[in-house]
């Protein structure tokens, strides 16, 4: 399996309690408004291209949303680029292009080079005649299924390289052509807001009055995961038995009906008048987000919702237009935070680590032991530590004593007597480093070495803590801050601080490394290192983010700029099996969570 890398937008270093967080419960994650850029007019669709990004119909034009950028793309500065702005339907055709829907005009849109092309026009398929659509569906294949008002269904190749007219229906009695519903086994659920009809994709006729008008409007089809199709009504919501080809109302939703959506359990999210509701249809059970959606959210009514690849719900409505939600996931197991039954007692945790019976905490000032069985937190003051000082890291130097890494010294705070004291020296009853903050440590058998505010330091146990000089690295600065430490698959130790990089050769020799044509290695701060292959590391940066340096040809060059992710800052960069993660200052979490094994 070819190895992928994410950048998350996660902040280590600042846990808020309280916050909105997927993980920490909260089922609102962001809310976007006018101060974001986002109009203030109704959405009306929405879809998610292969980017990750959120397109919508607007009454006040086309925007492209990410997770914290909104992005108008029909108007440049102050100037339209079409006629007409209210937008209707937006769907994904392929890689490049998008189908966007006006009042009046069909267009491709192509994403790459952000240009509008009107269908019907000289340059694109010059023989289509329906103007504007009222409905699309897609063929496995990814061809589109177009339908206008006056009931002509046309196939889009899905290269966007052919249209073909399908067939016309009849005239509709009672509005235009606006329902469609491509089933799983190829027939078309065709109708308009009153009556509904079964069609196959010739154009023939299979079963006519599907929906009874006396139950007055319904407003749209969706079919599941489990080919079930369902029936959003005005007093309602339907389920539609595709064997017999008729309609029973579900009892337990007995509201005006917008739409559904179904999420990775094969849930149902229904968008109800005034309300948001999840429905599971196995258990045959309705659980309410209302309130949630409307004090969180500030939406009021929701008219539309959208459930993207990761699992987030997008939902748009009155009030804020848009909000993404995400429900506590299945593999968190418990939430720890300062609320019952918890109650701890902090406000920032720095560092996490575990035993075979408590969880503990590094925080500010205090060293915390949490019982996940009992409840029960326990707050502990290793002997010398301020309040204003910070417990940055927690290592075990044995079963029965921790070593704390805090931005006053180190502190070994030992388990079954519950009490913590500086690391005392043989020679020496001051304690080692002390008043030096410790920002990374390299645990290696009996050795030890840290990273701190004041240069390298060295600690076999049993003996004394020494610093260990940077031959032509301390000289050059005030005040060395070492932060990055990394054992490489030769064996070396390489070092990197604020302005510089190296490493120590087979004979103990330090070595700095620069960059051959562009050294940013001394205009920056090295706090992450990893190793790809023989010649290869990524360099977490301070101020430019992910750099990409090989250790033969000193080259070097920018993974954030090639990837055009917004990471200046790279907190963290993790190598797992399938996987290397990056972690970017971008968004801070509510809380600390144990997770199921996943």
């Amino acid at each position: 399996m070819n190895r992928q890398t994410f950048v998350i937008a996660i902040c280590l270093f600042s846990l808020w309690w309280g916050s909105a967080s997927a993980f920490g419960g909260e089922l609102v994650q962001r809310v976007f408004s006018a101060r974001d850029g986002l109009g203030n007019s109704a959405i009306h669709d929405m879809v998610t291209d292969d980017y990750g990004f959120v397109w919508l119909a607007t009454e006040q034009g086309l925007y492209r949303v990410s997770n914290n950028v909104v992005r108008r793309v029909d108007k440049y500065e102050t100037n339209s680029r079409l006629d007409e702005e209210f937008f209707l339907l937006v769907t994904k055709l392929n890689h490049q292009h998008l189908l966007a829907v006006t009042e009046r005009n069909t267009y491709l849109y192509d994403i790459h080079e952000n240009a509008f092309h009107r269908f019907g026009s000289q340059q694109l398929f010059p023989e289509f005649d329906s103007g504007s659509l009222t409905a699309t569906a897609a063929f496995p294949n990814g061809d589109l299924l177009l339908l206008s008002a006056e009931g002509k269904l046309w196939r889009l190749s899905r290269d966007a390289a052919h249209l073909q007219l399908l067939f016309t229906l009849p005239a509709s009695n009672d509005g235009s052509w606006n329902r469609l519903q491509l089933l799983k086994d190829g027939r078309l659920l065709l109708g308009s807001n009153r009556h509904l009809q079964l069609y196959d994709q010739q154009g023939q006729l299979i079963q006519g009055q599907l929906w009874n008008s006396s139950s007055g409007s319904y407003y749209s089809l969706y079919q599941d995961s489990r080919q079930r199709v369902w029936i959003s009504g005005r007093d309602g919501l339907y389920r539609l038995n595709l064997d017999t080809l008729r309609t029973s109302v579900v009892p337990q939703l007995p509201f005006l009906c917008r739409m559904v959506s179904e999420d990775s359990s094969g849930n149902l999210w229904v968008v109800i008048r005034g309300g948001l509701l999840k429905y599971y249809p196995q258990e045959q059970r309705v659980v309410s987000y209302k309130e949630q959606l409307k004090q969180r959210a500030g939406i009021d009514s929701p008219n539309i919702a959208l459930i993207d690849k990761h699992g987030l719900l997008w939902v748009a409505g009155t009030g804020n237009p848009l909000a993404i939600l995400a429900e506590k996931p299945d593999f968190l197991l418990d939430s720890i935070s300062n609320a019952p039954p918890y109650q701890l007692d902090t406000d920032t945790v720095w560092s996490v680590a575990t035993d075979q019976q408590y969880l503990w905490l590094g925080s500010n000032g205090a060293l915390f032991r949490v019982n996940l069985v009992s409840k029960v937190t326990d707050r502990f003051v290793p002997e010398g530590l301020d309040p204003s000082d910070s417990i940055y890291r927690i290592d075990a130097i044995n079963p029965e004593q921790w070593l704390l890494s805090t931005t006053n010294g180190l502190f070994v705070f030992d388990k079954n007597s519950a009490q913590g004291h500086r690391l005392l020296m043989p020679d020496s009853s001051d304690g080692a480093i002390e008043h030096r903050s410790i920002y990374n440590v390299l645990h290696e058998g009996k050795e030890w070495w840290f990273a701190s505010n004041n240069g390298l330091y060295h600690w076999v146990e049993g003996g004394s803590v020494v610093q260990v000089p940077l031959p032509g690295v301390a000289t050059t600065q005030n005040r060395l801050i070492v932060f990055g430490l990394y054992r490489d698959k030769q064996q070396r130790l390489w070092v990197g601080g604020n302005k510089f990089l190296g490493y120590f050769d087979a004979s103990g020799h330090f070595q700095q490394v620069h960059g051959r044509d562009n050294d940013v290695l001394t205009t920056t701060m090295v706090n992450q290192i990893l190793q790809i292959d023989d010649d290869h590391f990524w360099l977490g940066t301070r101020s430019q983010g992910m750099l990409e340096f090989n250790s033969k040809t000193a080259e070097i060059h920018s993974l954030t700029q090639a990837w055009q992710v917004d990471c200046d800052g790279v907190y963290f960069v993790t190598d797992t099996k399938d996987f290397r993660v990056v972690g970017c200052p971008k968004k801070s979490f509510g809380s600390i969570n144990r997770l199921a094994n996943c």
